[in-house]
């Protein structure tokens, strides 16, 4: 509801905006700090993608030289021991326990107060739990991934294979980019800009990606319990309307998915007839941040259900973890990682190319 609105009360007239002059040397600038903060969310796309061409993904298994004893692998079976608790009181929260063996217990999750629950399922719970409290998709990313240091003063040490990755992503880019926007165009292998005048589905948008989110999709809602998912994403929680931290999230997606106000309009503009439609950008771009909500959406559905959480427990580890017990999830992680890894960073790097030539021959 909240990027809906935004769209029409934000997105329209911002689309019309960068047409205004005065203000091409910002786009370029902010497009650079842009760029070099989307370049780790490349490398990590292609570290992730590296690791799922493994028999079995590393981070659904403890087993590995980065884990350590607060690790375990996330299951409905593996219960955490301080999650017990929480765990009966969301399922008595509605209705308390009144058998012979009822017990009382605290949670904050009843909002600080005491729930009924049986004593015998209590106890079979306290005796079988695990005693870790990070599981092994949080210790991956955390450890292996981003190899957090103790505090800002702790530079940490080089590592190799970042590097490596970080050089290959930028290399990518560069080749990608290396003739304009023609060698981007057979990079992306499908490209919807038209170059007689037709307006096609959007600028810089691709039919590849369209297809990789379509199989994504219907991978996901096949999945048991991505419904729930699904009808968490489409049924509004209006009480959110008054959070700030809504509106700040779906302003964060709105201006970055269509690229407001970063010259990618104006730049891939200049290779378009000049009556070309250019209200016709939104329209695709909306289907698809649609769509990657209800894939996304989907896979926390089938998490919830699967390891009989609620949403909030997935925060950091949502998508690998409904990903896990997907049949044949190493060949989908793959497809995953690869439609993420393709990142659109490219056309804000084509974009500052574009304007850096325009301001050039201007001077000339």
């Amino acid at each position: 509801m909240v990027y809906v609105l935004l769209m029409v009360v934000v997105a329209f007239p911002m689309v019309h905006l960068e047409v205004f002059l005065g203000i091409g040397w910002t786009m370029l600038y902010v497009n650079l700090a842009s760029c070099l903060n989307c370049v780790a969310n490349v490398v990590h796309c292609a570290f992730y993608l590296f690791y799922s061409f493994s028999s079995t993904l590393p981070w659904n298994a403890c087993k590995n030289s980065w884990n350590d004893a607060s690790c375990y692998e996330k299951d409905y079976r593996n219960v955490p021991c301080f999650r017990v608790n929480v765990t009966l009181a969301r399922k008595y929260s509605s209705h308390n326990y009144t058998g012979e063996d009822a017990l009382a217990i605290h949670s904050a999750s009843a909002g600080g107060g005491t729930v009924i629950v049986p004593g015998a399922e209590y106890e079979t719970m306290q005796s079988a739990c695990v005693n870790g409290t990070q599981t092994s998709t949080e210790q991956f990313l955390l450890k292996k991934v981003l190899r957090l240091s103790s505090g800002i003063e702790d530079m940490g040490d080089l590592h190799p294979d970042m590097l490596l990755l970080i050089s290959l992503c930028c290399l990518g880019e560069f080749l990608s980019i290396l003739k304009g926007v023609r060698s981007y165009a057979k990079a992306k292998r499908f490209h919807s800009l038209s170059t007689r005048g037709r307006p096609q589905l959007a600028m810089g948008t691709t039919w590849m990606s369209f297809a990789l989110l379509f199989t994504l999709l219907l991978s996901s809602v096949v999945q048991r319990g991505s419904i729930r998912g699904v009808s968490a994403f489409l049924y509004p929680d209006w009480s959110k309307l008054i959070d700030i931290a809504t509106w700040r999230a779906a302003s964060q997606q709105l201006l970055f998915s269509m690229d407001l106000a970063l010259g990618v309009l104006t730049g891939y503009g200049s290779y378009k007839p000049f009556d070309w439609p250019l209200s016709i950008w939104s329209g695709p771009d909306f289907c698809f941040s649609f769509f990657s909500g209800c894939m996304v959406f989907a896979l926390y559905g089938h998490a919830t259900v699967l390891y009989d959480v609620d949403f909030d427990d997935l925060v950091t580890s949502a998508i690998p973890s409904g990903m896990a017990r997907v049949p044949e999830n190493e060949r989908w992680e793959i497809v995953k990682l690869y439609f993420k890894g393709t990142s659109l960073r490219k056309i804000a790097v084509a974009t500052g190319r574009t304007l850096k030539t325009v301001n050039r021959i201007k001077r000339i």
